[in-house]
């Protein structure tokens, strides 16, 4: 059982290391949005991915799920905490419960508070499975300077 339960964790880090190398596609090129990676997979093979486009729109889940394929019961492994709040597109949250997503996998909460740790509660409404911080440590060290845009903690200024 300690066998099957690493192997699992392996798979999903596999998966997850994949999105942040779609996430690294636009980095820097996002504007205020931060680059993320997403991809699906469902029996253990990639279906599709996505990342975040040129000047932050869309998002890398949008630009992963909007395509004509089945994605029911896949698994959606992304590099940051999927947005679930209305801006200038619809919530990221809305496309993954449409297309019957099956669980969701990501690194970090979203730093930005319209979205941060609202997600998991509801996709987990909608019977979505939700795991956070796997490869924590990769997502904080990734996402550093996004952190930094909407931290309080600024840094100080020289008087």
């Amino acid at each position: 059982m300690e066998r099957q339960k690493n192997n699992s964790k392996s798979r999903h880090s596999y998966f997850l290391s994949l999105a942040f190398e779609q996430a690294k596609i636009n980095l820097g090129s996002t504007s205020n949005n931060p680059s993320v990676g997403c991809v699906v997979e469902r029996d253990g093979s990639v279906i599709s991915s996505g990342y975040t486009s040129f000047k932050g729109r869309p998002h890398a889940e949008y630009n992963a799920l909007n395509k004509r394929k089945n994605f029911r019961d896949a698994n959606l492994y992304i590099t940051l905490e999927p947005c679930s709040h209305y801006g200038v597109t619809p919530p990221c949250t809305n496309i993954i419960v449409k297309k019957r997503i099956k669980k969701v996998f990501y690194s970090v909460f979203d730093f930005d508070l319209r979205s941060k740790k609202k997600s998991k509660e509801i996709l987990n409404k909608k019977k979505i499975i939700v795991k956070e911080s796997l490869l924590k440590k990769n997502g904080l060290d990734f996402y550093k300077s996004y952190y930094l845009q909407h931290s309080s903690n600024l840094p100080l200024k020289e008087v």
